[in-house]
């Protein structure tokens, strides 16, 4: 077996294999004998196509291609489409380019809300379609200068009673209604659901500067057409997190009631009429970032089957008498749970089932339907399958001590290449990762951009430090008036920790980080400058600036920074003290993190004698979307950290020279950086 220096393997995957062929699977949902569910498709610069799947087994666009799904209300988005009515005919969508809704289904497309005053102004998320497909249910968030405005609001489908998938029932020049508000007079809102006969509406409230994971309150409402009364409140405090209400079946009910997922006892589990349905401690959520998550779903004669995560990992199973009991599958991640009822063309397994996106170490994402007895098929994948699995890294789980006698969490990925192997003596770099939030969570699932890493010859290390979700709500609490502290002690302890077990070479670890924790990688090389460098995308370096930047996270960070320390712990404030080197990457568009503050940071390095890079890409927000920019990113990525450790890797000449210029103050990276 032939050896070579870690970090320098020939390896098979290259930056654009991590784009070519792939795309984001999501929503799945049975609509009649159809199964509809979206693709983010990066090579239709992410692109957001709503694709029906027939019995058949053809495929078609709902949207045409000018449309793309995506809605920006809280900025994340999230769920902006829905699908119901008589055979599941009428479909509606938020458009990207304007943020209205529109009825895309059936018949030509035609707006459901008016035209704001300002392009983007009126943004629509979450929508539900009544069972008679006439009326839609949506959460509304309305702009107009520095204010904002959250409500819930139901508006006309146009479709008639009975309609055929070629029928309009209103004609396509017809101006759209006014929406109606049925639900108003809290900072946020989400999941709106209809009572299966149309008579109620239940949904999730919040205030600030309580974030949904926590404290929410689930409200019900009488509904007489578009007329809401009688506000009850449900469950939840501003202590306790509810989410993701659904009308469930109850054993000697004659009505649906409802079911909701509560941390009322320390983790996020299942309740059904104000009772958990299981005692396990384990959290049936996750942090709800967007809109729409869906953990759980209810089967034709009672049967819940749901998703929990425990231990670093997730798990797909059946509520049983009180205990969660998991189904034999070879996946650890799965989301977006919706039933089915029949077998669609021998589409699906079994009588019933639930549709999901799963993932596992090493399986994409990808869509599939799984029965209640635990039988699955594959639906649509979100690339193609692993040509050789032997070279997978797979992710472990460990636990680690860490500062103030706590314990903390991270999933270690060791190199891998098959017919590689390291140096004798030698141990691999580190590269140090993670997860962005700083409320979320690591994942065990397949990642592309993992076995990147890996199978060239570095370790990496996902860190769930205190604050991640996925380990109880006290563990969720702990980061709370210690961020930009204790996340960093954590990714730092992860680091010695993997030395001593003699995993890595803590001497040559590399620290990266986006959004939130391309702050923790700023404070870890201010505080730890023996790390040997850090890679940061569109990092937070200016902690106020997320006051100013966009209602749903304009008060997040209270309870995470006290306000004597927000400057303190701003990179901004610190980054002259950097000596390390550091690759900075941000989008030109970015409105959750501007740009302009990562320039503060970079100039401040550089009156501080160090030499940081630059990349400022040009139409890309929060998170690259593009495909050429997301390769060639990953691309100047392995330049820099094979420059900063001295490995002489097989690296394009085009990432040498992008380094070279990105080092460079006035050359194309630089000049493109004129942040909005």
């Amino acid at each position: 077996m032939p050896r070579a220096p870690f970090g320098t393997w020939p390896s098979t995957i290259q930056a654009e294999d991590l784009v070519s062929g792939s795309t984001g699977v999501g929503f799945p949902v049975q609509a009649g004998d159809r199964v509809l569910w979206q693709e983010v498709r990066a090579h239709e610069g992410g692109r957001v196509a709503i694709v029906s799947l027939s019995p058949d087994g053809a495929e078609r666009d709902v949207l045409p291609v000018e449309m793309s799904a995506r809605t920006s209300v809280h900025e994340y988005g999230g769920l902006c489409w829905a699908v119901g009515g008589p055979g599941g005919n009428v479909v509606v969508s938020v458009n990207q380019e304007d943020q209205r809704l529109w009825r895309a289904q059936p018949g030509p497309p035609r707006p459901l809300t008016p035209a704001p005053s300002e392009p983007g102004s009126l943004r629509y998320g979450t929508p539900m379609i009544s069972a008679d497909g006439r009326t839609v249910v949506v959460v509304r968030e309305a702009h107009s200068g520095a204010s904002v405005v959250n409500d819930i609001v139901v508006m006309p489908t146009g479709a008639g009673p009975r309609e055929g998938p070629q029928v309009a029932a209103v004609p396509a020049h017809t101006p759209p209604a006014p929406p109606v508000v049925v639900a108003s007079g809290h900072d946020f809102f989400s999941w709106p659901v209809f009572s299966p006969d149309g008579r109620q509406l239940a949904y999730i409230a919040w205030d600030m500067p309580a974030m949904p994971w926590d404290g929410t309150s689930l409200w019900v409402c009488s509904l007489d057409g578009s007329h809401a009364s009688a506000h009850t409140k449900v469950a939840g405090s501003p202590d306790v997190s509810v989410l993701q209400p659904k009308w469930c079946a109850e054993a000697g009910q004659a009505s649906p009631v409802l079911a909701w997922i509560s941390d009322a006892n320390g983790w996020w589990v299942p309740y059904l009429c104000g009772v958990p349905m299981c005692g396990e401690q384990a959290d049936f959520a996750g942090a709800p970032w967007s809109l729409g998550d869906s953990n759980y779903a209810q089967l034709t004669g009672g049967t819940v089957v749901a998703t929990w995560r425990t231990g670093g990992r997730s798990y797909l199973g059946t509520i049983v008498d009180g205990d969660a009991v998991a189904m034999d599958l070879p996946f650890t991640e799965f989301s977006s749970l919706s039933p089915y009822t029949h077998s669609s063309g021998g589409l699906l397994p079994g009588a019933q089932g639930v549709l999901a996106v799963a993932a596992g170490p090493d399986e994409p994402a990808q869509l599939i339907a799984v029965s209640g007895s635990g039988e699955w098929s594959v639906l649509r994948r979100s690339r193609p399958e692993p040509e050789n699995r032997d070279d997978i890294s797979v992710g472990e789980h460990f636990c680690f001590p860490t500062t103030g006698g706590d314990q903390a969490h991270a999933i270690f990925y060791p190199p891998r290449l098959s017919g590689w192997q390291g140096l004798e003596a030698e141990l691999p770099p580190l590269i140090v990762t993670s997860h962005g939030g700083p409320t979320g969570q690591a994942s065990t699932a397949y990642e592309p951009r993992t076995q990147f890493w890996t199978r060239r010859g570095f370790a990496v290390v996902d860190v769930d430090y205190r604050g991640s979700t996925g380990y109880g709500r006290s563990y969720r609490r702990a980061l709370q008036g210690h961020w930009g502290v204790a996340d960093v002690d954590d990714c730092v302890a992860a680091v010695r920790w993997l030395g001593d077990q003699a995993l890595a070479d803590s001497r040559r670890a590399v620290v990266r980080g986006s959004s939130s924790s391309g702050l923790t990688v700023l404070a870890a090389l201010a505080r730890y400058p023996w790390l040997r460098g850090g890679i940061v995308r569109y990092p937070v370096c200016d902690i106020s600036d997320m006051a100013s930047s966009h209602k749903f996270e304009s008060r997040y960070l209270e309870r995470l920074v006290p306000p004597d320390q927000v400057t303190a712990r701003s990179p901004v404030t610190f980054a002259a003290a950097i000596k390390a080197p550091v690759l900075f990457m941000h989008g030109s568009d970015d409105r959750v993190v501007p740009c302009a503050s990562t320039l503060r940071a970079v100039e401040a390095m550089r009156a501080g004698g160090a030499a940081p890079g630059l990349v400022v890409l040009e139409g890309e927000g929060h998170g690259f979307r593009q495909s050429p920019n997301v390769a060639r990113s990953l691309s100047l990525e392995l330049a820099f950290v094979c420059d900063l450790l001295g490995l002489e890797a097989a690296v394009a000449g085009q990432a040498q020279a992008d380094l070279r210029e990105c080092r460079e103050p006035g050359g194309a990276f630089w000049a493109c950086a004129s942040p909005r």
